[in-house]
């Protein structure tokens, strides 16, 4: 252990050498959220033919979710992204004479209603918005029935800012964003931990693990060597399932996020982009039969082997209380688990479906950046947007990848681990029906889709509904919702 954290150390104080040299340079860069800094991103801005809109003297709002303190916007950015996001900052605004001002978020839903309600009276509060969610990009495009009214169509002035490069700007998150044939929403290809950091993975609890006599070697070495399977994933949650003790192989998870995880490991989806209408948009798959079959497979851990924590509970706490032995969920969750749990822990692949060649990860959250219609400047938002915001490093860059090297070691507990996370961006697959859960149903304004999506994932489990049936039950209503949803007039 102490030689990992020594070695990773070490990364960090490259990472660091590598940020700083690039911040002597007068090119500006930008930050994929309010963070990460080098001049290497301004640099490639700067060759491209893009005209130049931005008016020495101004201020460009920008609207973060997190903000806490708009005279510090990084308070929560920590180590070398911090000194990396404000040398950016203070870099862009020296180029151009203008400031970057960061705006404090209103709290609960409040965060993104206001600036939506400013936008709609045509006054908006901010110039630049970070949904801080892939769930919020469809709310912003829906807002008060407007069909993306609100919001500047980014295609319109591509003169002014280029999304296109795979290398910075997340081409499958954007595609999904595409709503109504229009691109209103840029992702910035993620760096470092942002790269894996929402993308399924099995923790599993080394003391269980041997326990129900497994090593945690031996799991290395099956997730390695494609062997970490449905069957063997089975296999191991019996092992190490004793519900007499409240202690469980596995656990739906807060989110349901196990679900999530088979269904895409299994080679299928919720939604899939389908040609309806003459438009190309989303349309529910969840009743595929590679879905089903994910289902049917949680339904046997449930029922046959009930070694499913079924409890609702914190999934973070429960396994960090060492009461599962395997959870599948994002890897973000070890942000919290890493500084609450005694027992060691290692990360694998999320199990592979029967359906699936390779093992595929699902990945579920992104952040869309957009522009509100009304803003005094357009054409200078959207240079803002593309250079400002544009990622430090590019996303396939060996500064990328000591960052991600170095973040991952903060929240991990060995080698072995470590390489397995950094195989992630290989498998991931950006899914869409994180924008869906909260739109409200035309039958009952008090129901959203999440609960449709998820909320049967209970009753499947103690056998009272059959997955194929209630989900063979709901395709005409999800999809004539989302179709509303992006049609509002028909």
């Amino acid at each position: 252990m102490k030689k990992f954290i020594t070695s990773m150390i070490t990364v960090i104080i490259i990472i660091a050498v590598l940020a700083l040299a690039g911040c002597v340079s007068e090119e500006p860069s930008a930050s994929a959220t309010p963070a990460p800094t080098a001049s290497a991103a301004g640099t490639e801005a700067s060759k491209s033919n893009l005209k130049n809109a931005i008016k020495e003297g101004e201020t460009y709002r920008y609207y973060v979710w997190n903000t806490e303190d708009e005279n510090d916007p990084f308070k929560n950015v920590d180590g070398v992204r911090k000194e990396m996001a404000i040398n950016n900052k203070a870099q862009f605004e020296k180029k151009y004479g203008v400031t970057i001002r960061y705006v404090l978020s209103a709290g609960g839903d409040d965060w993104y209603t206001v600036p939506f309600a400013s936008a709609q009276a045509g006054t908006p509060m901010t110039d630049i918005f970070n949904a801080g969610g892939s769930y919020v990009t469809l709310l912003a495009y829906t807002y008060g029935g407007s069909a993306g009214r609100l919001l500047l169509p980014l295609g319109d002035y591509a003169d002014y800012g280029d999304f296109s490069d795979p290398e910075y700007w997340d081409q499958a998150a954007q595609e999904i964003c595409t709503l109504g044939g229009e691109l209103y929403f840029c992702v910035p290809s993620p760096m470092g931990w942002e790269l894996v950091s929402s993308n399924k993975v099995t923790l599993f609890n080394f003391d269980l693990v041997r326990r129900g006599g497994m090593e945690p070697e031996d799991l290395y070495r099956m997730s390695n060597n494609g062997e970490w399977t449905w069957d063997a994933f089975r296999k191991a949650v019996i092992a190490c399932n004793f519900p007499d003790e409240n202690i469980y192989g596995t656990a739906l998870g807060d989110n349901v996020g196990l679900m999530a995880a088979l269904i895409t490991s299994n080679n299928a989806a919720y939604f899939e982009k389908q040609n309806y209408n003459g438009q190309f948009i989303d349309r529910y798959v969840g009743n595929s039969s590679n879905a089903i079959d994910a289902w049917n497979f949680f339904v046997r851990l449930s029922l046959e082997d009930a070694a499913v924590d079924l409890s609702g509970t914190a999934e973070t706490t429960t396994f960090s209380a060492g009461r599962i032995a395997f959870l599948v969920t994002g890897l973000a969750r070890t942000s919290t688990i890493y500084q609450r749990m005694q027992s060691d822990y290692g990360v694998l692949m999320p199990p592979k479906g029967p359906q699936a060649d390779n093992y595929i990860s699902d990945q579920d959250s992104f952040l869309p950046l957009c522009i509100f219609n009304g803003v005094s400047n357009p054409e200078g938002c959207v240079q803002v947007l593309g250079e400002y915001f544009r990622p430090a490093y590019a996303r396939s860059s060996s500064e990328n990848e000591a960052l991600l090297e170095a973040e991952l070691a903060t929240y991990l507990r060995d080698a072995q681990s470590l390489e397995i996370c950094k195989q992630l961006p290989a498998v991931s697959k950006v899914q869409s029906h994180m924008l869906y859960i909260k739109l409200r149903t035309a039958s009952d304004d008090q129901a959203m889709l999440e609960s449709i999506l998820y909320g049967h994932a209970w009753n499947f489990a103690r056998g009272e509904e059959t997955p194929a049936q209630y989900l063979d039950s709901i395709v005409d209503m999800v999809n004539s919702t989302v179709f509303n949803a992006i049609n509002p007039e028909g």
